[in-house]
């Protein structure tokens, strides 16, 4: 008789405990799902903040307001994927 009572007391300790272990766990996740909004939201905020520092007409206007200006001439420089000018070896003077 006492051992079916320690038993069932050891049994009903274990279930508290489980529960116990789910209720934590189920604050930990709802915890997380507040991180995890907040950092959507930051990220939806520099999204936005990139694409305002990047908007053509505001890099316009301070280029003007530092006195860049349109360049006088232009000179178009052909792409070859490697150096023209040859690397000289260690030691060596050019």
């Amino acid at each position: 008789m006492i051992g079916g009572v320690a038993g069932a007391l050891l049994a009903a300790l274990a279930l508290a405990s489980l529960r116990l272990e789910i209720f934590r766990l189920r604050y930990a996740l709802a915890e997380a799902v507040a991180v995890e909004q907040q950092l959507l939201e930051r990220r939806r905020a520099l999204v936005v903040e990139v694409a305002r520092l990047r908007d053509p007409r505001r890099l316009r206007r301070i280029a003007r307001e530092r006195g860049f200006g349109l360049p006088e001439r232009v000179i178009q420089l052909e792409d070859s994927g490697s150096p023209s000018i040859p690397v000289a070896a260690a030691g060596e003077r050019p």
